[in-house]
């Protein structure tokens, strides 16, 4: 793709995508948030032929994290959550937030309720911003102590959702290969080595 005269930029072949595996459950108590301090204890890796296929399975790669079952509600609240929640919507998923950090589109919940939906297993995800232990301190506590995924950014939550959202409607396939498959993906270009790769090779887990 050519921005402008003499400045090209290359096809982009392969994709890797780090995150981070927190332990929130073993820090018993704590709130759930991000700052700037370092609050992971691992991290794990994916490589895949689109920006949202390495995304999806690096995230799942960590613990708990999982595709949520269409018959679960999705947890979502808070200032810039918009775009999370219309990709989610369009992956089938019904929508919930708590009082006081309302999204428009979803049912507002007590934290009570939000919490004692999550023990009871009816929350499939839950995606959030910033710092409000007064609001929301219960329901962040009662979804790391359940296991269920937590995403605690608004931009990472927005891409998520738009690559669970692909996956749901079957425009995101996971590849398996070796590395070294990846690289050579990359050097032919995704376009031309994706309509060579054997359809074997692409498959939904």
């Amino acid at each position: 793709m050519e921005l402008e005269p003499g400045v090209r930029v290359p096809e982009v072949g392969i994709w890797s995508v780090k995150s981070p595996q927190f332990s929130w459950a073993q820090i018993r108590g704590a709130y759930p948030f991000l700052g700037p301090e370092m609050r992971s204890t691992g991290e794990v890796a994916a490589m895949g032929l689109t920006f949202r296929e390495a995304l999806l399975k690096s995230w799942l790669a960590a613990t708990p994290n999982r595709i949520p079952r269409p018959d679960k509600t999705a947890l979502i609240y808070g200032r810039g959550l918009e775009r999370a929640q219309r990709a989610m919507s369009r992956a089938g998923y019904g929508c919930a937030s708590i009082r006081g950090m309302p999204l428009r589109g979803c049912a507002e919940l007590e934290a009570e309720d939000a919490a004692r939906m999550i023990k009871e297993g009816e929350v499939g995800i839950l995606m959030t911003d910033g710092y409000a232990p007064e609001l929301d301190y219960h329901v962040r506590r009662a979804a790391v102590d359940h296991n269920v995924p937590v995403v605690l950014n608004r931009d990472l939550a927005a891409e998520l959702a738009l690559a669970i959202e692909d996956y749901m409607n079957g425009r995101l396939e996971f590849t398996y290969m070796e590395m070294g498959e990846y690289l050579e993906g990359g050097r032919l270009g995704r376009a031309r080595w994706w309509r060579a790769a054997s359809t074997s090779q692409r498959r939904r887990p």
